[in-house]
């Protein structure tokens, strides 16, 4: 069979080895019999069918009938002479990479598994293709891995200081197996693989594969050093470290055939066959065991899709409660089980790992962490909520009832906890292996030796004693804790406050290389340090304020162009009569104007009274997409253009101002400086008070609320009137209807009460001028939109609404 292809592929060295010193090697003809691990082409040609790429494309760039990438066994051995196989062994030799020096405890690592932590057994078996997007965000490629990038394995060995697990299956892909192997296989059981399952390298297939790999293994080293490079030392199948994560396909997989009370009658006879296998490998000298347990299946969105179609069977989260309730106890079990075996193997170490509090707490908790999807998968197809087909995987193109559809991935992978429905992201595998290695989720705990704090040793020698946690906050961080216990344990670096020492240190040791770290999170901490120095009053070193800003720009998906963005709809008020002009003041960095650009506004002007703020403005419009408007024609309708004014307020003239005619006067926190209050007020009464317009005044006096003043309530007599319903001064006839299209201009004003003297004495001048100020922060509610903030008082956050009352 086919999957029997490249099993035994790994004999080439024996077999290279055996005939490189043969005095003959010349036959005039060769006939083969045999199956597909040396069928050149004979039962596709029988068959009638074709094998599709990528088969063939190392050798023949096309599938040549082979069940292989390139050429088999029986290829290079009927081109083979002496010399040819000496040369094949050099070539070996030198391709294959030498590994990593040892640093930690392990020097090597053997695993057992499934899909969890398969890196290209059943890829490489022929048994299935992976297709782009798979591997896109570590490898660029699809790597045998049912991932975007990386599993948990592979970043337990980065922790350790090994390199990634060759596939055992994979050796003839000039694999290095010196620190270790990987035998797990996608889809594997614990339990003996049946003529219907899908991977036939069950857990029992898979320790025999290991006792044949270590007995060759032991052959080579016994024939000399020159084979040192390849294989790992007779002592490290002694001391290697043995890992398992595999039963969760005997439990979702027993679902489809059985009721939950039959499955949760056989997972003593499950746990019974993993026993052996760990026996089996005891017997073989192996004595260090870390054992994964299963996590919760129910919130594998192929689960939901099947089975929780029905509400009543979810749990709070969402997730099917049958499935998460059978790996409960399934998990249960397993523990007993790991405990039975301490006792048993007193000579031995038998770590068990909790996974599934781990991946739950994930999803309970996806916000804390960064991620915005806990359930939905990124790579699939039919939408929310799950974006789930079983009848198309990832990468793949199908028919579908007449219409051919393909599972894409989504824009930001880090932002999804599940990739494909059914395995997780990198970003959810580096959380997951993150938590593994705190040790506060094994049994025993391991907290002391758990491998990046015997990294942060290193790292000790450059600490300030003064600091009494530092190393706790660095750990922290890298075990990706929540932000509330990274500000905690930053506050006690530093006696209580986040100093300045205490911030540089956060950045040398956590920030100024971010390494692997997701971006998602350290951005939700930054945000919550920079906030909490902020509300203690403290200055924040300006490379946390730059990293911040670049995580603000740097994410896909933008939702600022999105119509339907928070922010579009809140600010949607301004604009209840179309599109119309606005201009902000004091526009600092430019956020107000960039909001009105991608809502309604015909025209935008930014101004302020600093050239560098301004000069940093049109910086911000540009990476915006927005285009910086080099004069100011009247009125262009162009909403990408955004012009930047120069505009101090204590010097522009009337006319200059008079020359703007704004709709809408937008401020953001201008009210704070009593010395530029004047300035301000009177740069406010010229704009809104446009009388070069020459409507409102032709028919009555905003000023005066005589009868035929329509108020706020509405109330007004037949005769002439202003209406001012919406804040804004336009004339109305006896009949109603508007006699000028044009309304008068308004401004909304966002402040914050610092100090209650500053802000009665913007009242006063305001009145002195003729000014109307409605406060609408009631009614309008805008801190709903800073939920977050904590460096100020919300109550003091006011939203005014300012507008003429004396035309004359």
């Amino acid at each position: 069979m086919a999957s029997k292809s490249l099993i035994f592929q790994f004999v080439v060295f024996s077999i290279c080895s055996a005939m490189a010193n043969s005095a003959e090697f010349k036959y005039p003809a060769v006939f083969n019999f045999g199956d597909s691990n040396s069928d050149t082409g004979g039962f596709a040609a029988g068959l009638g069918f074709q094998l599709a790429s990528p088969y063939g494309q190392d050798y023949f760039k096309i599938p040549s009938g082979r069940f292989c990438d390139g050429r088999l066994i029986v290829d290079f051995l009927t081109m083979a002479t002496n010399t040819c196989i000496l040369r094949l062994l050099t070539i070996i030799s030198i391709c294959i990479p030498c590994a990593k020096s040892i640093h930690l405890d392990f020097p090597a690592v053997f695993n057992f598994g499934d899909s969890n932590s398969d890196t290209g057994a059943l890829i490489s078996a022929g048994f299935e293709s992976l297709y782009p997007p798979n591997g896109q965000t570590y490898f660029q490629t699809p790597s045998g891995r049912y991932s975007d990038g990386r599993l948990i394995i592979d970043f337990l060995m980065n922790a350790m200081d090994l390199p990634f697990l060759n596939a055992y299956l994979d050796s003839l892909g000039l694999p290095n197996f010196r620190k270790g192997c990987n035998f797990a296989a996608a889809a594997a059981t614990i339990l003996p693989a049946t003529a219907s399952s899908l991977c036939p390298f069950s857990f029992g297939v898979q320790v025999s594969q290991f006792l044949r790999f270590k007995a060759r293994a032991l052959e080579l080293i016994a024939k000399g050093r020159r084979f040192d490079k390849y294989v790992p030392d007779e002592n490290v199948f002694e001391k290697g470290l043995y890992m398992f994560d595999v039963g969760q396909n005997d439990l979702a997989g027993a679902f489809y055939s059985k009721t939950l009370d039959q499955i949760l009658a056989s997972i003593p006879t499950i746990l019974v066959e993993f026993e052996k296998g760990i026996k089996n490998l005891y017997d073989q000298g192996a004595r260090y065991f870390w054992i994964h347990n299963t996590g919760p299946l129910g919130c594998l969105p192929q689960n939901i899709a099947k089975f929780g179609t029905d509400s009543s069977k979810l749990d709070e989260l969402g997730c099917v409660s049958s499935h998460n309730q059978a790996a409960k106890t399934f998990n249960l079990q397993l523990h007993a089980l790991c405990t039975k075996l301490q006792g048993q193997y007193p000579d031995s170490n038998v770590t068990y790992v909790d996974i599934f509090t781990i991946k739950s707490s994930l999803i309970a908790n996806y916000s804390r962490y960064g991620f915005e999807q806990p359930i939905m998968a990124c790579c699939g197809y039919g939408g929310p909520p799950l974006n789930y087909d079983s009848r198309v995987s990832c990468g793949e193109t199908k028919t579908l009832n007449g219409t051919t559809v393909t599972a894409n991935a989504c824009n930001d992978s880090s932002e999804y906890i599940s990739w494909d429905g059914i395995h997780y992201t990198e970003t959810a595998n580096q959380y997951v292996a993150s938590q593994i290695l705190t040790g506060k989720y094994s049994d025993p705990p391991f907290s002391d030796k758990m491998p990046f704090l015997l990294k942060l040793n290193a790292v000790e020698v450059a600490m300030d004693p003064s600091l009494p946690c530092c190393q706790h906050l660095v750990s922290a961080i890298l075990a990706m804790e929540p932000s509330e216990c990274l500000i905690s344990l930053a506050r006690a670096c530093g006696g209580g406050s986040i100093t300045d020492h205490v911030q540089q240190f956060i950045w040398d040791h956590c920030l100024s290389s971010p390494g692997d770290f997701h971006a998602p999170y350290l951005k939700i901490f930054l945000k919550k340090l920079i906030t909490q120095v902020e509300f203690d009053h403290g200055d924040v070193l300006d490379h946390l304020y730059e990293l911040y800003a670049h995580y603000m720009t740097s994410f896909k998906d933008d939702n600022l162009g999105k119509k339907n963005a928070r922010i579009c709809k809140r600010i949607s008020f301004l604009f209840p009569h179309g599109a119309q002009y606005g201009h902000q003041i004091g526009s600092g960095v430019g956020l107000v104007g960039l909001c009105l650009a991608h809502v309604k506004a015909s025209k935008v002007i930014l101004s302020d009274g600093d050239l560098s703020t301004l000069a940093n403005m049109k910086l911000n419009l540009e990476l915006n997409h927005l285009n910086v408007e080099p004069d100011m024609p009247q009125r262009n309708k162009d909403p990408s253009m955004v012009k930047c004014l120069y505009l101090p307020w204590e010097s522009a003239s009337e006319s200059q101002l008079q020359d703007i005619m704004p709709d809408i006067v937008l401020g953001a926190d201008v009210i704070y400086d009593p010395v530029c209050l004047p300035h301000l007020v009177r740069v406010l009464a010229i704009l809104l008070n446009q009388m070069n317009l020459g409507f409102c005044r032709q028919r009555a006096s905003c000023k005066d609320p005589s009868p035929n003043i329509k108020h706020e309530s509405g109330e007004h007599d037949h005769k002439d009137a202003i209406d001012r319903s919406d804040g804004r001064c336009k004339a109305i006839d006896n009949d109603g209807s508007n006699c000028l299209s044009k309304e008068a201009p308004v401004a909304y004003i966002a402040c914050v009460i610092r100090n209650i003297e500053t802000f009665n004495y913007f009242l006063s001048l305001g009145e002195q001028a003729n000014l109307d100020i409605v406060d609408l922060t009631d009614s309008m509610k805008p801190v709903n939109l800073l939920c977050y903030m904590q460096s100020y008082n919300q109550a003091s956050v006011r939203l005014l609404r300012i507008t003429c009352s004396n035309t004359q």
